[in-house]
């Protein structure tokens, strides 16, 4: 990997080996200068520099880099305290039950578990595999369960749908992180998965908000996005200038 002179000389006092240049859009657009890392690997040697261990949140981030997937914007409170439970599994809290089992995590006592995030790829047989991307954070509850990794299933297609709803997600979670706190039973809470429908509450409500015509994960996300878009409006004054 080549570097800019600035950033090379950053990584003397740092360990992002994955540091991004604010001088080129690209790497492969950056100049590589030998004098600066060979300064760089002198300070190093001189100061006893050890590199630290890689952040699990960091590997999450490589391996779905790898397989062609984002990774969702995880809350930097939450992201910090990521780990590797197993293989394709990350998460802030111990799992004594598999991530796939969705309707578990949605059932869970709320006051007792706390705020938390999963990220996992699970599943069974050839074609049953999802990505689990579980948030519990604040007045949020949101519980994403997409079909991807099968043998059967479109790669192309899933990955997009994927894509999709982390995009929808990133947008989902400060803007419900605006509504403020809100007692344990109050939660917005969303429900979205390929293979168990999907829906969502309003904070104080029981009764799920399905749309009519599609179920799709993206639609319900997409829903909710605008719902608390049309609340922060209402909140603001923005509706009526």
């Amino acid at each position: 990997m080549a570097l800019c002179c600035k950033c090379a000389a950053m990584l003397a006092f740092t360990d992002d080996l994955g540091l991004r240049c604010a001088n080129a859009q690209e790497f492969d657009d950056l100049n590589f200068d030998p004098t600066v890392i060979a300064a760089q690997m002198t300070i190093r040697a001189q100061s006893n520099w050890k590199p630290l261990p890689i952040r699990e949140i960091e590997k999450a981030r490589q391996l779905f880099r790898e397989a062609g997937l984002p990774l969702p914007a995880i809350p930097k409170r939450l992201s910090a305290r990521m780990k590797e439970r197993t293989k394709w599994c990350f998460s802030t809290r111990g799992l004594k039950v598999s991530p796939y089992n969705l309707q578990h995590y949605v059932e869970e006592d709320r006051c007792v578990i706390g705020d938390y995030a999963v990220l996992c790829h699970s599943g069974h047989g050839v074609n049953s595999y999802a990505i689990q991307y579980y948030l519990v954070y604040g007045p949020l509850r949101m519980f994403l369960h997409l079909g991807w990794g099968g043998i059967y299933m479109d790669a192309d297609a899933a990955t997009s749908r994927v894509r999709d709803c982390f995009s929808l997600a990133d947008e989902i979670v400060p803007a419900a992180a605006s509504m403020g706190k809100l007692t344990a039973g109050d939660r917005l809470t969303i429900v979205a998965s390929d293979f168990y429908g999907s829906y969502w509450f309003e904070p104080r409500e029981n009764r799920p908000k399905i749309i009519q015509h599609s179920h799709g994960p993206a639609e319900i996300m997409a829903d909710v996005l605008h719902w608390l878009q049309i609340r922060d409006a209402f909140s603001d004054g923005r509706m009526f200038p």
